[in-house]
C-alpha cells in the first residue's frame, strides 16, 4: 500500500509539473479564482499575500537573469569569427521587430479595441488598480481614466545622463533597469574583446547564474495555476466582477499581439 501511495503521489506530481502552465489549467485557475470571491470574499483577500511572494520571486530572478544572459551571450557572439556580421545582422533584426511589433500591437488594439464601452466607474477602478500596483519601484505609471499629469520635458542632455549609470549597484538596490541594461550591453562587449583565456572564467560563471536563473523561473511557474487563482480571487473581492470584465479586453488584445508574434517567429 505505502509503494502504490508513492507510485501515486508521484503520478500526480509529474502530471502536475508537465500540466501547470497549460491553457486549460491557467482557464480553471481563473474560474476557481472568481468561485473563491464570490463564495468567501474574506478567505479571498486574505491569498494576496501569494502573489505578493510570487511576484518578489520573479523579480529576485529578473535582474541577474538579464545581466547575466546579456554579458554571456553578448560576449560569446564577440568571440566568434563572423561577430561583425552577426553584430550588424543583430542590431537590424532588433530594429526591425521591434517597430514590427509596435505597428501590430497598434493594429490588434484598433481591431479588438480595449476598453471601449466601460463605465466612468469601471475605468476608475482599473485606474486604482494599476496605480496600486506599480506605486513601488521605477515603473511607469499612467492613468486610464481622468486627466493626464504634466510633466516637465526632458532634453536629449538629460535623457542620455538618465541611461547612464554613475554608480551600477545603486542603480541595481534602485531597481532602474535600464542602467543596468546600458552597463550589461558595455560589460559584454568589453569581455568579448578580451583574450579567450582572461574571458572563459567570466564566462563560465555568468553561464552557471544564467541557467540557475531560468530553472528557477521554471520552478516558479509551476505555482503560477495557485497564483493566478489568488490573484483573480483578490481582485473580484475586492473590486468585484466589473473591473475583471474591463481587463478582459485588454487581456485578449494582448494574447493575439503575443500569438501573432509567436506564430511568426516559428515560421
Amino acid at each position: 500500500p505505502t509503494a502504490t501511495k508513492v507510485k501515486t503521489m508521484n503520478r500526480m506530481l509529474d502530471l502536475w509539473l508537465a500540466k501547470s502552465s497549460s491553457l486549460p489549467v491557467i482557464l480553471m485557475s481563473i474560474v476557481a479564482g472568481v468561485v473563491i470571491a464570490l463564495s468567501s470574499p474574506g478567505y479571498a483577500k486574505a491569498q494576496s499575500f501569494i502573489v505578493d511572494i510570487y511576484i518578489n520571486l520573479l523579480m529576485m530572478v529578473a535582474v541577474p537573469f538579464m545581466i547575466s544572459a546579456l554579458i554571456f551571450n553578448l560576449s560569446q557572439l564577440m568571440h566568434s569569427e563572423d561577430s561583425s556580421r552577426f553584430f550588424k545582422f543583430a542590431v537590424g533584426l532588433i530594429v526591425l521587430s521591434k517597430l514590427a511589433a509596435v505597428l501590430l500591437a497598434i493594429g490588434v488594439a484598433v481591431a479588438v479595441g480595449p476598453g471601449q464601452g466601460l463605465s466612468d466607474t469601471t475605468l476608475d477602478t482599473l485606474g486604482q488598480l494599476v496605480d496600486d500596483d506599480l506605486k513601488s519601484g521605477n515603473r511607469v505609471e499612467m492613468a486610464l481614466h481622468g486627466p493626464l499629469s504634466s510633466s516637465e520635458a526632458m532634453t536629449p542632455k538629460d535623457t542620455i545622463l538618465s541611461i547612464i549609470p554613475s554608480n551600477i549597484f545603486a542603480a541595481l538596490s534602485r531597481g532602474e533597469t535600464l542602467k543596468v541594461l546600458i552597463f550589461s550591453l558595455l560589460f559584454g562587449l568589453v569581455i568579448g574583446r578580451l583574450p579567450q583565456t582572461s574571458a572563459q572564467p567570466l564566462n563560465d560563471a555568468l553561464r552557471g547564474v544564467y541557467q540557475s536563473c531560468l530553472k528557477l523561473t521554471v520552478w516558479f511557474n509551476y505555482g503560477l495555476p495557485v497564483v493566478l487563482m489568488a490573484m483573480v480571487a483578490n481582485l473580484v473581492a475586492t473590486s468585484g466582477i466589473g473591473p475583471l470584465r474591463g481587463m478582459l479586453g485588454f487581456l485578449v488584445a494582448l494574447g493575439s499581439t503575443c500569438l501573432m508574434i509567436v506564430a511568426v517567429s516559428l515560421m
